[in-house]
């Protein structure tokens, strides 16, 4: 995840793209992740909200969203800008 200077929009990193094969791909992995935690395969407290993240992020064809994430964590990560800036 990599968030904008000046705009507060939010994207990921295209390292996604080396990981996975695509940014498909990665939202299919999360898709995948959520349905093994609603049948109790997988624990997750996060995937909901970046599942979340990431199809809003699509949607906008991965030019950076500004998405109020809630998970303390992520939340703290972003607040203090614990995260790499285009």
């Amino acid at each position: 995840m990599y968030g904008y200077s000046d705009n507060k929009k939010l994207g990921i990193l295209d390292m996604v793209d080396d990981i996975y094969g695509s940014k498909a791909s990665f939202l299919e992995f999360l898709n995948d992740s959520k349905k093994k935690k609603d049948q109790g395969e997988h624990a997750s407290e996060f995937i909901e909200e970046f599942l979340e993240f990431v199809t809003q992020l699509a949607a906008s064809d991965y030019k950076g969203i500004e998405f109020g994430f809630e998970f303390p964590p992520v939340k703290e990560a972003l607040e203090s800008q614990v995260w790499q800036r285009a």
